[in-house]
């Protein structure tokens, strides 16, 4: 089985690739210098690349939670909800199955602490 792992943002997300449990891509993409519209379209694009080409059963993408102690995270909350939007929306049109998981479950089975 293939899965995309996306740690998607609106400006530069990362992305790893697992077959049956190993790791055989990752990088990233950067849509810094373009304005929201232009970047969810190539959000888009970048999405449905990856899946396509590397024939990906599952994705797995970071869910998003309001929290109260960033500042203007309202704001990147909105944003974030768009990208998760796009990007949902794509994944149901490709028929490719999908799960959000909050960051301290994914950090958690890692072991990764102080975040």
């Amino acid at each position: 089985m293939k899965i995309l792992a996306l740690d998607q943002s609106s400006k530069i997300s990362g992305f790893a690739i697992f077959k049956d449990g190993k790791l055989i891509d990752y990088g990233r993409f950067n849509f810094v210098n373009a304005d929201l519209g232009k970047r969810l379209e190539r959000i888009r694009e970048k999405v449905i690349s990856l899946v396509s080409e590397n024939k990906i059963d599952k994705v797995i993408l970071e869910d998003i939670q309001l929290e109260s102690t960033v500042n203007n995270n309202v704001a990147v909350y909105k944003v974030l909800s768009e990208v998760i939007g796009v990007i949902t929306e794509t994944l149901t049109e490709l028929r490719t199955p999908y799960e959000l998981v909050y960051p301290n479950t994914w950090r958690k089975l890692l072991s990764i602490k102080g975040y």
